[in-house]
């Protein structure tokens, strides 16, 4: 199915070729360079998709019913194995298997990431858009992103660096020193191909543009006048080793007390949040909008506590659940959720972010939380 229409794609190639002409800003390759982030936002802008790149998940944007994930590479004509996936902190699980146990076990964890990241989209088809690079030129060409095929999984060659392996489809290559998959990409067949005129001196083009910047902003930058536009938030108890607790958090429904919906949940503020980040969120029990990755909007609020609030709810305080239960974790109703499960799709935290008075979710890899209180 033909995703994109002539006039899209022509202006698409013609904005990537413009931001790679500044390549000389990098290096003096012949092969145009091109930023990641860049292609992420030229990809959102010129199909008018969701960016889903602060989202730690497999896929980078939405079009539709349609997962997108983005990879640029330098290519030369001839099959390219790239990057799709690291599993460091899933080392525990596999390290001690034989080959072939290993190769299925990175593969299960490969497809939970790819159907987590469809429920969390609200997805059903997953393409990869590869931007190949070679000299003086771009070629944009699509593939499937495929789930690994477990039953037909073959070892094509093993050594203590790199499992080789073929699902009967795909070719893959499991790095095992940096637990990393590789898959290889190959094509013939481009949506379209562009050629770039890298300029001699980007700079000289920069200074011609007269952009000026005034004195005083070199200055110290006043960081507690600087309003926070993110924060991040764990999904689990911060109390001693990470643990999602049996009667709070995502196991908010199995609390005593009160009769409470199967599919209560909130997400933990912590009260350093509140320390660090005052007047981040809106008082305690007043309602605002969040959006979501998947499209979807939520009416939430701080709630418990004493004072601005320790829980971050859903109105109703079910419906967060009921996605993030059901759907996104795949648990059955009086399941509890644990904390080696959010090991095993790789998010144990939630990014929000406050963009023009507007809330926005995005789901982040392990350790995120206390990555960014430590900073």
């Amino acid at each position: 199915m033909n995703r994109y229409t002539n006039e899209q794609l022509a202006q698409y190639a013609s904005a990537l070729a413009k931001v790679a002409s500044l390549s000389n800003l990098f290096s003096e390759s012949s092969t145009p360079f091109i930023h990641y982030r860049a292609t992420e936002y030229l990809y959102a802008r010129a199909f008018e998709a969701r960016n889903l790149a602060r989202s730690d998940i497999a896929i980078d944007a939405k079009l539709g019913t349609v997962g997108v994930g983005l990879k640029t590479f330098v290519y030369s004509n001839r099959p390219k194995y790239e990057k799709i996936a690291e599993f460091n902190r899933d080392q525990p699980s596999f390290n001690s298997l034989r080959p072939l146990d290993k190769i299925r076990r990175i593969a299960e964890l490969r497809n939970e990431r790819i159907r987590v990241a469809g429920e969390i989209a609200s997805v059903q088809t997953f393409v990869y858009h590869c931007i190949a690079r070679s000299p003086r030129a771009l070629s944009v060409f699509e593939q499937e992103m495929p789930y690994i095929n477990l039953d037909d999984i073959e070892i094509q060659n093993s050594n203590s660096g790199t499992i080789s392996f073929s699902d009967g489809r795909e070719s893959y290559r499991f790095n095992q020193s940096k637990s990393t998959l590789f898959k290889e990409f190959f094509t013939q067949t481009y949506l379209v191909e562009q050629p770039v005129n890298i300029l001699r001196d980007p700079f000289e083009v920069l200074d011609s543009l007269n952009l000026v910047v005034e004195p005083a902003s070199f200055g110290r930058l006043d960081v507690e006048q600087t309003p926070q536009e993110s924060v991040v938030l764990p999904l689990y108890s911060t109390r001693g080793k990470p643990s999602v607790e049996e009667k709070s958090g995502l196991n908010q429904w199995n609390a005593s007390g009160r009769v409470r919906h199967i599919d209560e949940v909130y997400i933990p503020v912590p009260a350093v949040i509140h320390q660090k980040y005052p007047g981040f969120f809106p008082p305690r029990s007043v309602p605002f909008d969040v959006h979501f990755p998947n499209g979807s909007t939520l009416s939430m609020s701080l709630c418990q506590g004493k004072s601005h609030g320790k829980a971050l709810m859903s109105n109703p305080n079910n419906t967060l659940g009921s996605w993030l239960l059901r759907d996104v974790l795949h648990l059955a109703e009086g399941e509890l959720a644990t904390y080696s499960l959010l090991e095993k799709i790789g998010i144990d935290s939630v990014e929000v972010s406050k963009m023009d008075d507007q809330y926005y979710i995005d789901f982040k890899q392990l350790g995120s939380y206390e990555q960014f209180v430590s900073d």
